[in-house]
């Protein structure tokens, strides 16, 4: 598990009024997001390189940054584009604070999908 920053913290602080992504949609904010997403896939490119395999990425839905599938978070929109620019495929999946062990369940499920082959 490699776990990401959090760029509404680095930006904005710990103790921070709540914000939407449209508030956080900033060129300084998505060129934070476009930097930790940078380093997240040299992250995966190296592991892959080494025969480790990243099976996916978890966001946080509902986040104005790691959002997945209810709104797409900046972070998230930045490292869907550094996927897709280097063809590289991994699921992202969205974990729903209020009602994580139902995400626990669909993600072994993803996870036992991915290894059948």
């Amino acid at each position: 598990i490699i776990q990401m920053p959090c760029p509404e913290i680095a930006y904005a602080g710990v103790l921070r009024e709540p914000r939407t992504k449209n508030e956080y949609n900033t060129s300084l904010f998505r060129k934070l997001c476009r930097k930790i997403a940078n380093n997240t896939f040299h992250i995966i490119k190296k592991y892959n390189s080494h025969g480790i395999k990243t099976v996916f990425i978890l966001g946080v839905e509902g986040s104005p940054s790691c959002g997945v599938n209810e709104v797409s978070g900046i972070l998230i929109e930045e490292l869907k584009i550094l996927l897709t620019e280097n063809q590289l495929t991994i699921p992202i999946y969205g974990i729903h604070l209020e009602n994580p062990k139902k995400d626990i369940i669909n993600l072994e499920k993803l996870y036992r999908n991915l290894h059948k082959h």
